[in-house]
């Protein structure tokens, strides 16, 4: 008597959401750096080359999780420079960074906490110059080193959130309503 084999189950290529949503839980439990795109690729029970047909490197995988933030920012950042530089340019700044924090909140938690963000998103001087401009915007025109430190406070209050342990129980209206209010209190009460 024969024994037939049984033909091995091919799992389905993960996909480019696939491999993103597969690192972004790895880099939350390990952080960017503690995760290589082997363990991606062994997280999804494929080869690494799977994971580079989507991906060329680690960096790519983290832009492509901020993409939909950062087109919101650049989207906020385009209709605050066809205004004067003021209060008007600051509100929707603010605005478009609630909106990014509140509709990205997985990936922002995740990329935002972690260190090694940030050396990825300087390495890109597009970001770099969008992101200078956001800080001059916030400031409302103003170029005192009170207007730059109240920006840094403003921005380190919307990466608390990231921080935070129970972040997963906050929902985007509460992330949406905590970034304007933060903007409000730091920056536009500030502001002539």
């Amino acid at each position: 008597m024969s024994v037939r084999q049984q033909p091995k189950k091919q799992r389905l290529a993960p996909g480019r959401s696939g491999v993103l949503d597969a690192a972004l839980k790895l880099f939350a439990r390990d952080g960017i750096d503690g995760v290589s795109l082997q363990q991606i690729a062994n997280s999804l029970g494929v080869t690494k080359a799977a994971v580079y047909h989507h991906f060329q490197a680690k960096a790519d995988i983290v832009l492509e999780a901020l993409k939909p933030g950062l087109a919101i920012l650049d989207k906020a950042v385009q209709q605050a420079e066809k205004l004067p530089a003021g209060p008007g340019q600051a509100e929707l700044i603010i605005a478009g960074l609630a909106e990014c924090i509140a509709t990205n909140s997985r990936s922002y938690q995740v990329i935002m906490a972690d260190s090694a963000a940030s050396r990825i998103l300087e390495a890109d001087p597009q970001l770099v110059s969008m992101f200078s401009r956001i800080r001059e915007m916030l400031a409302g025109g103003r170029t005192d080193a009170q207007a730059g430190l109240a920006v840094s406070c403003f921005l380190g209050a919307c990466l608390g959130p990231s921080l935070d342990p129970g972040f997963e129980a906050f929902t985007a209206q509460q992330l949406h309503d905590a970034v304007i209010s933060a903007g409000e209190a730091i920056l536009l009460s500030r502001l002539p």
